[in-house]
């Protein structure tokens, strides 16, 4: 008997093939990938256009203006953002009625601590390299 058809009773280069097909099924089509570069490069060429018009700039700079002439202080913008939560939260209600809070914010836990421990590491790489937080300030604490 040989060693081909020990393993199992088919030949290896079949065997080989069965396994490269099931890897070729695994893909999307070719259409969908297609899609997705295309969506890709459009995404790459808006952020290079923002980019060389500073239109990020100047949007957080009118943002910022907009703010300050609305004369809303902190309380204000704070309770703004808890109406728009309520909002996500009625909006989320009305397509899934089990909906509540608890969902919104188990939804939301994922990403909060892939923010603080994305951000905590950025943080201390920052200070074990000495890197200044911002120009003429170290990161040394004392």
């Amino acid at each position: 008997m040989t060693a081909e058809v020990e393993a199992g009773g088919r030949p290896l280069h079949l065997r080989a093939l069965d396994g490269v097909e099931r890897a070729g099924n695994r893909l999307p089509d070719p259409v969908v990938l297609f899609l997705g570069l295309c969506v890709f490069v459009v995404t790459a060429h808006f952020i290079a256009l923002c980019n060389w018009s500073n239109l990020g700039v100047l949007t957080a700079i009118g943002g910022a203006e907009l703010l300050k002439a609305s004369g809303l202080g902190g309380l204000p913008l704070m309770l703004a953002m808890v109406v728009s939560a309520f909002l996500i939260l009625v909006a989320g209600q009305r397509y899934v009625p089990s909906f509540s809070v608890g969902s919104l914010g188990a939804a939301m836990l994922p990403y909060s601590v892939a923010f603080f421990a994305g951000g905590t590491a950025i943080l201390l790489g920052w200070i074990s390299l000495n890197l200044p937080l911002r120009p003429g300030a170290g990161a040394w604490i004392r």
